[in-house]
């Protein structure tokens, strides 16, 4: 076995860290030769892995140029947001929450026992959604939250004490799941003027990664020290569509 240490990055699995250092040269051959038995999947490579790294979609083993499902074809990847699942995409919807504890940073757990979950609010959600859909979002079920008259949704999250927020893990569907993103701290009556006016505690574009709950996301600059409160403003998703769907987010923080 190679004995030269290997560091896992945020957001990686340690088959994608290991894979990576592999790739990299810095693992003895030797080593790599008697280890690497797994081959991509992907049509037309050849590479092997020492480890097995599963798509969450296909459930098939594919190297690290090809591990996103948008880089081998995955059908997980292709579904469309109200559309019928592919039995690929209900097993990734199925396997997000696992996944997650994976990704969770050393020192923190998950904050999802101290949601005030009977008192979050979601406003532009479609009518059809009741509040069961909003505890729903802690779930590992397919059944979150769906944008109505636009594709805009702000979701207000109160916590039942103070907590000091480290990580979020937010997924929806391939097309549907949120691409421009803004947090807001400790200001639980906020409209949609509000949170387009407001100066937000964090505002970024998700890559697909993060918005398909595969990266989470890090909340690590001095705003989420202490949070009673946050709200999370959609303002468009990955496919600029009319319809934006959030179907679960978890909170990790220090234990």
């Amino acid at each position: 076995m190679c004995t030269v240490a290997v560091g896992v990055g945020n957001g990686e699995t340690v088959s994608v860290a290991f894979a990576r250092h592999v790739e990299s040269g810095e693992c003895p051959q030797d080593a790599v030769k008697v280890k690497a038995k797994y081959k991509c999947s992907m049509d037309g490579c050849s590479k092997r892995g020492v480890v097995q790294n599963l798509c969450f979609g296909c459930r098939k083993h594919h190297c690290l140029k090809h591990r996103h499902e948008f880089d081998h074809g995955c059908a997980s990847a292709s579904g469309q947001a109200g559309g019928a699942s592919s039995s690929a995409a209900a097993h990734l919807a199925s396997k997000a929450g696992a996944a997650a504890v994976g990704l969770v940073p050393s020192g923190q757990s998950s904050l999802d026992k101290v949601v005030a979950k009977d008192a979050m609010i979601c406003l532009n959600m479609d009518e059809s959604n009741s509040a069961r859909s909003l505890r729903a979002l802690f779930n590992n079920s397919s059944a979150g939250v769906v944008s109505d008259c636009d594709e805009q949704l702000l979701l207000s999250i109160p916590f039942t004490k103070m907590v000091k927020l480290g990580a979020l893990l937010l997924r929806g569907p391939a097309g549907s799941a949120p691409k421009s993103l803004r947090l807001f701290i400790n200001s639980p009556d906020m409209d949609f003027d509000d949170a387009e006016d407001a100066i937000p505690a964090l505002e970024l574009d998700l890559s697909e990664r993060q918005a398909f709950g595969h990266e989470l996301i890090m909340l690590d600059n001095a705003a989420f020290l202490r949070v009673d409160h946050l709200t999370l403003f959609v303002a468009s998703n990955q496919a600029e569509g009319e319809v934006s769907v959030i179907d679960r987010l978890a909170f990790y923080g220090p234990v």
